[in-house]
């Protein structure tokens, strides 16, 4: 396997902030076009050949960062690493971030080296365009491959990722750290890499195996083998033992073989290639067109103008293996065409074992009030549910991964789709608004009844902040939420009693039938006087918050959107 292979699929952005710096980031990304790799440059400079990018470079980034799988900064090393911090990217997401200065002297990765291989990255970019690339990494200094280098290059995934810290730092140490492969998997690409304790024997005391069935613990590094599958499309011409044989060889560039593939896939059939397909312990799937139009465009490496025209799909082959995987996986080699009669593309995705869901609260709007745990838990999950507006705040954060956007009224139906993928062994980061239990906690029991390995992250809620902006303090102000389904008359009394008692709430009203309208009317017609002043704040803390100081009586005709929070009654505080 070629080290070029370790980025095939991968979404690599290159940004130039200053005119030289961007005439710099257009010569990488050309070099590496030539590659064969997919590239986006972009400048602040406006420089022909590069797309441009309007407002401050830390938004830029902020944005861009989780979309890409390779970031590289043309820029001072200062600036960069300032940017980055503020991003908060895990080694768990394996984004590569590499930093090169205005001149390209110097190519040097300050994120991810081993799990985004941004070590490796940054020595390709030094090879295309004559830079010195700087490593401060110990296992690499040492001439060693790191845990997470070792799993990236066999398409395996670290089931246990506690263990790398012990296992790298014996590395580094220089000591003797042996690797098995006990998979049926993986046989060709173990023989290919270039490792010095490679073994073979039962006896040796490995610390790194290749398996189907990982252990617990930190002593011991399990790499699971990442399912793979195949996508191809053809035409009429095409020659099945060609085919065969084409497959083969883009495998065997990734370092696979047959035995590593789950399935081969495409739009058609043909019964000759399937057997030939299946003659090598694969399986053969097939699609229909309309199978194909569902994959998410935003995953694929290229789309087929001569596909959508004829048949309204992006294409055969990358879409047909993404589908064979399902949620999760990824492109590892691009569409390909070969003979002018055939194109190929493969996908991986992590093998699912047991399901896990993180119920998240990202804040209220401001995504920099997001918790540190609630960017670690995305970046953990396949799969990132919720409605549109905690989505939306945790835009930069979600990335590129599977999303499915919540409809109130349809809500059960997503209910189950969702507990359907964790039975299969799907890991979900399901996001609210806010804080997950303040009044979601209806939703919540909907799941954890049936899924049972889930956890809770709390959040900064919407409440928090309508009592600083009410000058309500939560511990003297009782706050009542209307954001259930079904039966709220007890709910109406409580919030009735609460104000004549401690003469202020704070009331969440419910979409879209109990509105603050609706409560100022209920509250009135129950005897609290119309002047009582109420401020209904919208979207709090984003850009687009709107306070509305009134009385009761004056809100009773007034629409508000359906993100508020009503205080009722007297401050404390303003």
């Amino acid at each position: 396997m070629n080290e070029l292979a370790l980025f095939y699929g991968r979404k690599i952005t290159v940004a130039g902030i200053s005119k030289r710096g961007s005439e710099t980031a257009l010569e990488i990304s050309e070099k590496l076009s030539e590659k064969g790799l997919a590239v986006k440059c972009y400048s602040r400079s406006n420089l022909k050949g590069c797309n441009t990018y309007i407002g401050s470079t830390q938004n830029f980034v902020l944005s861009e960062v989780r979309k890409s799988d390779v970031l590289v900064l043309v820029m001072s090393l200062g600036g960069a690493v300032r940017i980055i911090e503020k991003a908060s990217i895990l080694k768990e997401e394996g984004i590569a971030v590499i930093v090169v200065d205005d001149y390209g002297r110097y190519a040097i990765p300050i994120v991810n080296g081993h799990s985004g291989s941004a070590n490796v990255f940054a020595r390709l970019i030094s090879e295309l365009i004559g830079s010195e690339y700087i490593i401060t990494d110990a296992v690499e200094l040492n001439g060693l491959m790191s845990v997470e280098e070792m799993s990236r290059r066999l398409y395996c995934t670290i089931a246990n990722p506690e263990c790398v810290l012990k296992i790298n730092t014996a590395l580094a140490n220089g000591d003797p750290v042996f690797a098995r492969n006990e998979s049926s998997k993986r046989k060709h690409a173990f023989e290919m890499i270039k490792y010095p304790w490679k073994t073979y024997s039962r006896s040796d005391d490995a610390k790194i195996i290749i398996t189907d069935r990982p252990g617990e613990g930190g002593e011991i590094c399990y790499l699971v083998p990442d399912d793979i599958s195949v996508g191809i499309g053809f035409t009429g011409k095409a020659d099945p033992y060609n085919i065969k044989k084409r497959i083969e060889e883009v495998l065997l560039s990734l370092g696979l073989g047959y035995d590593d593939v789950n399935c081969v896939s495409s739009l058609r059939y043909n019964k000759f290639l399937s057997e030939l397909i299946k003659d090598n312990g694969t399986e053969f799937r097939t699609f229909s067109a309309d199978d194909l139009k569902s994959v998410d465009v935003s995953l694929l490496s290229h789309i087929s103008e001569e596909a959508e025209e004829k048949l309204g799909i992006p294409g055969s082959a990358e879409p047909s293996a993404l589908l064979s995987l399902g949620p999760g996986s990824r492109i590892i080699y691009p569409f390909t065409k070969f003979d002018h009669s055939m194109t190929i593309s493969v996908a991986s995705r992590r093998k699912l074992f047991e399901g896990k869901i993180w119920f998240i609260g990202v804040g209220p709007s401001d995504p920099s009030l997001m918790t540190l745990a609630a960017i670690d838990r995305i970046a953990k999950a396949d799969i990132v549910a919720g409605y549109e507006m905690p989505m939306r705040i945790a835009r930069n954060a979600i990335g590129k991964k599977e999303q499915i956007v919540l409809h109130w009224k349809d809500q059960q139906k997503y209910v189950e789709r969702i507990i359907d993928l964790y039975d299969k062994g799907y890991r979900i980061a399901f996001l609210f608004t806010g804080d997950s239990c303040f009044s979601e906690s209806e939703l919540i029991r909907r799941f954890i009844g049936r899924c049972r390995n889930y956890e809770i992250i709390p959040g900064i809620s919407s409440v928090q902040a309508a009592s600083a902006r009410s000058g309500m303090p939560l511990e003297l102000t009782p706050v009542i939420s209307f954001h259930v389904t079904g039966y709220i008359e007890d709910r109406k009394k409580e919030m009735l009693d609460s104000l004549r008692r401690n003469g202020r709430v704070l009331v969440i009203p419910r979409p879209y039938d109990f509105m603050p309208s609706k409560i100022a009317d209920y509250l009135i017609e129950n005897g609290i006087s119309g002047s009582t002043e109420v401020t209904v704040m919208e979207y709090l803390t984003s850009e687009n918050e709107r306070v509305t100081h009134n009385t009761l009586e004056q809100i009773k005709h007034k629409d508000f959107s359906d993100i508020s929070i009503m205080a009722i009654g007297n401050s404390l505080l303003h």
